[in-house]
């Protein structure tokens, strides 16, 4: 059934009734909004609760591996987004961060390159943490707020889900002609 009255219930002269009955429909996409995780058929999209996002208090995140760019999360996106496309995006192969253009990280062993803006960075990892060859860390050296909180995000990622970075194996099944015994 419906859970809220519909539309319809409201007369159609009075503005003011009609917003208030939308505004207590809202969904409160500005707190949380996770849609493109629900409708993404690969699951290639993420919300994960992080402290290092400013303010919000979940982070989408994108998995390209998993994404084959149907754009269901971009139809779905209230914010007219195309999250494939705009969140930070975890790479897991050299390959694939060199043939796309999101903002994200690639773990290669102790290397990150980082793609931030049009920059690409490589950083080392020393406990977690992104630092430059000469051991400064990364919010050291970041130009912005933004590219802090960016980096921050990294290393929250990297400490809570350390099973997101690295390669994605290949578990498909093979078709029965394949298999031997």
């Amino acid at each position: 059934g419906c859970l809220h009255a519909p539309p319809a219930t409201v007369a159609g002269d009075d503005p003011e009734a009609f917003a208030r009955n939308e505004g207590s429909r809202c969904l409160e996409c500005n707190y949380i909004c996770n849609k493109c995780v629900d409708v993404c058929p690969n699951r290639a999209n993420l919300a994960v609760p992080v402290a290092a996002s400013g303010g919000d208090k979940y982070q989408i995140i994108h998995l390209d591996a998993y994404c084959n760019e149907c754009g269901n999360c971009g139809h779905f996106c209230p914010w007219e987004g195309k999250p494939y496309k705009d969140k930070p995006t975890v790479f897991s192969t050299a390959e694939d961060f060199a043939a796309s253009t999101n903002q994200g990280w690639l773990v290669d062993g102790e290397t990150v390159r980082v793609r931030f803006g049009a920059d690409v960075t490589e950083w080392r990892l020393k406990d977690g943490r992104l630092t430059t060859g000469d051991g400064r860390l990364a919010e050291e050296t970041a130009t912005s707020a933004t590219e802090r909180r960016f980096n921050a995000l990294f290393e929250e990622l990297y400490r809570s889900r350390p099973h997101l970075f690295g390669p994605v194996l290949d578990t498909r099944r093979k078709p029965a002609a394949e298999v031997t015994t």
